[in-house]
């Protein structure tokens, strides 16, 4: 009887000897994709070169970036230059009105290659904005003729990574305008369109400088 006891005894120091064992998980072998998110600061100037006239637009722009690659965000854009309608002014005795444009929305782009120093990228900007005309010598800023419309622009960049926090991008792109629909009586009494979407539209070049994070390693 005592040597089953003591063997039994025996059996089941071992079991409580085994199960206080210590259980060691590598949790540097999981199978989890790391998650890369970076995100950047750009200010952007650009210049419409169209038939009708040149002007530059400056302003920023804030995105995400994904897996190095990919990013989305939003932009702003506003006028720099200083534009006039003369026949429209003319007609309404407006000789102190300035032409305002501005316009934002979202910003989408895919980068090529983004921890090289020179990369390619393209991006597109889809956005909402106004058109009119303001009294530069109106305290209250009262503005007529207000338009809205729809602007879509794609762009081609080449860009070089200066610092791992700074970058350059030269970029050639198209835009497109539509909506604009506001219309004035001119001296012969006859309505025209107080704007044409072929005066803004056309070819655009872009200078960016962006900061931030572009290349998670």
């Amino acid at each position: 009887m005592k040597r089953k006891f003591v063997l039994f005894f025996l059996f089941m120091l071992q079991i409580s000897l085994y199960g206080q064992k210590e259980v060691v998980i590598d949790t540097t072998k999981t199978n989890f994709p790391q998650r890369k998110l970076n995100g950047f600061l750009s200010l952007i100037n650009d210049f419409t070169l169209n038939d009708n006239q040149q002007f530059a637009s400056a302003g920023m722009g804030v995105a995400f970036l994904f897996a190095n690659k990919f990013y989305i965000g939003g932009y702003g854009l506003g006028l720099i230059s200083v534009l006039h309608r003369s026949d429209v002014l003319a007609d309404n005795k407006m000789e102190n009105y300035h032409l305002n444009y501005a316009h934002g929305g979202l910003w989408l782009g895919i980068i090529d290659s983004p921890c090289k120093k020179n990369q390619a990228s393209i991006s597109l900007k889809i956005g909402w904005g106004a058109l009119f005309m303001n009294d530069v010598n109106n305290t209250i800023n009262y503005n007529a003729y207000r338009d809205e419309f729809l602007i879509i622009t794609p762009q081609f960049e080449i860009g070089v990574l200066i610092t791992n926090w700074l970058r350059a991008d030269l970029g050639l792109g198209v835009r497109f305008l539509s909506g604009i629909s506001t219309f004035y009586k001119d001296s012969n009494g006859n309505m025209s369109l107080v704007y044409h979407s072929s005066d803004f539209e056309g070819f655009i070049s872009s200078l960016r400088l962006s900061f931030g994070s572009f290349c998670y390693k």
